[in-house]
C-alpha cells in the first residue's frame, strides 16, 4: 500500500516536494486519528445517537468524495 500511495503522489504532484507532501499527509492522519475518539465522545455526551453519528460520517464521506471528483486534475496544468 505504501508504494502505491507514493506512486500516486509522485504522479499527481511530481517528485520535487514528495517528502513534504508525505510528511504533511502523515501528520494529518495522526492528528485525525487522535482527535476522532474525543470528538465522538463529546457527541455522545451531548446526547447524539450512534445512528446520527454514523449518518454524519457517511455524509462527510460522500461530500469528500464529491469534492475530490469535482476538483481539477493537477496534471492538466
Amino acid at each position: 500500500m505504501s508504494s502505491i500511495i507514493a506512486a500516486v503522489l509522485a504522479e499527481l504532484f511530481g517528485t520535487k516536494h514528495l517528502g513534504k507532501i508525505r510528511a504533511l499527509s502523515g501528520a494529518l492522519m495522526v492528528l485525525a486519528s487522535a482527535a476522532t475518539p474525543g470528538f465522538i465522545g463529546l457527541l455522545f455526551d451531548t446526547g447524539v445517537s450512534l445512528a446520527a453519528i454514523a449518518s454524519g460520517f457517511a455524509a462527510y464521506l460522500l461530500v469528500a468524495a464529491g469534492v475530490t471528483f469535482a476538483l481539477p486534475d493537477p496534471r492538466a496544468a
